[in-house]
């Protein structure tokens, strides 16, 4: 069973993802991140740990919502990717478009670094 849920952490809008992110799911996804952009949050984590797979259709909410929340000067960053996950987004290439972080607590300090600092990608290889 799939669910996203909300969680609010320093100011950081977190949707904590489980299951599988598929086509079924996805458009729920979508929404709650331009819902969110909508109601003037920029700073966006998904957390992909309890993450199965992800579809295309997934891949392609991240992206929208990403594009958004950078056009508000804002960003959408992924964070604890299990390995299967990991390597459809760099098979995608899409490891290359987001900050991917190890774990929720990296990706949402990574929000209070100072503007103009240096982006890290925790990832393990």
């Amino acid at each position: 069973m799939s669910e996203l849920r909300q969680i609010e952490r320093h100011g950081v809008l977190v949707i904590a993802a489980e299951g599988r992110i598929d086509a079924a799911i996805s458009p729920r996804l979508e929404e709650l991140l331009r819902q969110a952009l909508a109601g003037g949050q920029t700073r966006l984590v998904v957390d992909l740990a309890a993450v199965t797979y992800v579809s295309s259709s997934c891949l392609r909410a991240l992206l929208v919502g990403a594009r958004q929340a950078r056009e508000q000067k804002g960003d959408l960053k992924l964070c604890a990717l299990a390995p299967r996950v990991r390597q459809i987004f760099a098979l995608a290439g899409f490891d290359q478009v987001f900050e991917l972080w190890d774990s929720c607590q990296q990706a949402v300090s990574s929000f209070a670094a100072p503007p103009g600092g240096s982006a890290h990608t925790w990832a393990s290889d």
